[in-house]
């Protein structure tokens, strides 16, 4: 049954509760949804019941309801269209979110539910990728535009009923006995956030998340992890405290890369340097490349400086010593070298006009320690020797990421507690082939580039 107000585009999908379809305004010439509930299914009384729940609820990233239409077989929910991607669709079609822009997702997330939780005084209870809609028209800041969508499970926070309602991996514990509750929420969100930083895939379930865990133990993992105990007291203890502590996260390790999804404009830009000479800056680039090259990345170096640092440059050395040859090429003063020393940096073209599809740019500026706003930026320094690059770390720009090298594990956590805590900083081992694979190097990487760890072997 739909009114003849409206008329029929497509039909959307058909669940056990409703049939659900795409109509069009005759008078106003606009894209509604339209659900239509059988009265004879068994939930008809709650799900009507759920409807007028959020009927009169006016919120940025909830659907407007416009009208809900009966008769004596049925009755019809008009809810507005939400153009755009679920985010089960969005991350399978982009590139892979960075932790930034997880955390901001999730932060949007958590807005809207803290309104539903907060001021409508209700519990979502199936929150999960397909019901959660992307749309590409960012923000001046470059936020995404998120919405909740699909309120069938949804119920009064102080509702005594006892049913299940929910999505078998993304329900908590408590809603299998029928105990659902705004802490429930808190529950799916966790394993939200976990499906957006495994890529999009959760087959496994609580294998993946505590993979997840222990590869982003440092940023992103504990959230998870508190999110989903079991014991629905030592979850956070509103939704509102997750955002928070999400938005603390999120300043800490925030980085500005380049994540548009035009092809042209698809380079993400990478400023290393370092706190002085002989630090390691090129090296650390190298062993960059060399990792994003097995993540299936194109990868360019471009060198910066002057021809006393090139031929002074220790990197020379290789470039004669190894038979591998790589198809790559470093880029200093205009000059266009192609070395001769194994590894990964794979870059097919000759310059950036000539090839419009490189994924990652690593500029290697030597000392010139300046933010590039345009990219991310990354400080070496040595907190072992010299007191000079301690003071340069701490006093660099709050979304630099540090790596410490020359530094035993013992004083990196020495040296990163005084340090102001807003940084993200890493220990850079000791790597003698660049080329080489090294476990606390690539945790880091994995970390900083979100990108799924698969079969990482030492």
């Amino acid at each position: 049954m739909i009114s003849d107000k409206y008329d029929v585009v497509k039909k959307i999908k058909t669940t056990n509760h409703a049939s659900v379809y795409l109509v069009r305004h005759r008078q106003l010439d606009t894209i509604r949804i339209a659900k239509v509930i059988s009265k004879d299914v068994p939930d008809y009384s709650r799900l009507v019941s759920e409807a007028m729940l959020i009927k009169d609820l006016k919120y940025d990233g909830l659907p407007i309801i416009y009208d809900i239409e009966e008769d004596n077989i049925s009755i019809c929910i008009i809810e507005e269209y939400i153009a755009g991607k679920s985010l089960e669709e969005y991350i399978q079609d982009a590139a892979p979110l960075t932790l930034s822009q997880i955390v901001d997702i999730a932060v949007s997330v958590c807005t809207i539910v803290e309104y539903l939780h907060e001021s409508a005084l209700i519990a979502h209870l199936d929150i999960k990728p397909s019901n959660i809609m992307i749309q590409d028209n960012s923000d001046e800041n470059g936020k995404l535009a998120v919405h909740l969508i699909d309120f069938d499970s949804s119920r009064r926070r102080d509702s005594k009923e006892k049913s299940f309602y929910g999505t078998l991996g993304y329900a908590a514990p408590e809603q299998f006995f029928g105990e659902g509750s705004s802490l429930s929420d808190i529950y799916s969100i966790g394993i939200l956030i976990a499906y957006m930083v495994n890529g999009g895939r959760l087959q496994s379930i609580m294998d993946d998340i505590q993979h997840v865990c222990d590869l982003h133990s440092k940023s992103i993992g504990p959230v998870i992890k508190k999110c989903l105990r079991h014991n629905q007291s030592q979850r956070y203890r509103s939704i509102a405290e997750l955002k928070k502590d999400l938005e603390r996260r999120g300043r800490k390790f925030k980085v500005h890369n380049n994540t548009a999804r035009d092809v042209d404009q698809s380079r993400t830009h990478i400023y290393v340097s370092g706190t002085r000479h002989g630090i390691g800056t090129t090296h650390f680039c190298l062993c960059m490349a060399s990792f994003l090259a097995r993540q299936g990345k194109t990868v360019m170096i471009l060198r910066h400086g002057d021809e006393r640092d090139l031929k002074s440059d220790r990197i020379l050395k290789y470039m004669n010593r190894s038979k591998n040859r790589c198809k790559g090429i470093i880029m200093h003063c205009g000059v266009i070298i192609r070395p001769e020393y194994s590894g990964g940096i794979n870059f097919d073209g000759i310059c950036e006009e000539n090839n419009k599809h490189m994924l990652f740019q690593i500029h290697d500026l030597g000392t010139d320690n300046k933010k590039h706003d345009r990219g991310m930026n990354i400080l070496i320094g040595d907190c072992g020797y010299r007191r000079g690059d301690y003071d340069a770390m701490d006093k660099s720009d709050k979304d630099t990421i540090i790596f410490i090298n020359h530094i035993s594990g013992v004083e990196f956590y020495q040296y990163t507690r005084k340090m102001s805590g807003l940084h993200r900083c890493y220990r850079f081992p000791c790597m003698y082939d660049w080329d080489k694979r090294n476990k606390l190097f690539e945790e880091a990487m994995f970390e900083i580039f979100g990108f799924q760890k698969k079969g990482f072997r030492l």
